[in-house]
């Protein structure tokens, strides 16, 4: 149903190839590649994300879901989340970056979260985080919301050993608004 209104929901790697004028409207454009080493890094090296575009008009009455799984060590991963709502559009996503810990070893995960909040339209975001505590976890995340468009964007994490993340919302738009909410709980030794 979502595929006939034009809804696109897939793996960055697919995105890629199939739908490359969707991702050159947003890869890229919102957090750019020299901003950071981590960002730079991912840019270069992501291969696993997500891409979800939801076109002019479109109203997604249930929730999109995606995972990206971390498993084992001396490993890196690195992940790009494109998300893409078009003018007087709506959609809610939850996104999860989870691991077991392991005992033994280090993990580093670096991405990049891209978000389009298009004139009029509305995006609520969850974003939870349950990285191992082997993970060293770094991200570069901004929103860009246009003229009265609306972003609820929340964010929880209780995982990884380390956890930077550079965040950021841009209201670009008169009537633009933004909520950013979330909670961290650490334990022992995280940071």
């Amino acid at each position: 149903e979502l595929v006939s209104k034009g809804v696109i929901f897939t793996d960055l790697e697919n995105a890629i190839a199939q739908h490359p004028e969707i991702v050159e409207k947003i890869l890229g454009k919102i957090v750019r590649p020299d901003e950071g080493k981590f960002a730079a890094l991912a840019a270069s090296m992501a291969r696993s994300g997500v891409l979800i575009y939801v076109p002019k008009g479109v109203t997604v009455d249930q929730p999109l879901h995606s995972v990206l799984w971390g498993p084992g060590t001396g490993l890196a991963y690195f992940s790009h989340i494109l998300v893409y709502v078009d003018d007087g559009a709506a959609l809610t996503y939850v996104h999860e970056a989870a691991s077991n810990t392991e005992s033994r070893g280090q993990t580093l995960h670096a991405g990049i979260v891209e978000l389009h909040v298009g004139e009029g339209s509305n995006l609520r975001f969850v974003e939870l985080q349950s990285w191992g505590e082997h993970v060293w976890n770094f991200s570069h995340e901004r929103a860009r919301v246009y003229r009265d468009g609306n972003l609820d964007w929340i964010f929880g994490a209780i995982g990884s050993h380390l956890t930077k993340n550079f965040s950021d919302l841009d209201l670009t738009g008169v009537g633009a608004t933004g909520r950013m909410s979330g909670f961290y709980f650490t334990d022992g030794v995280q940071h």
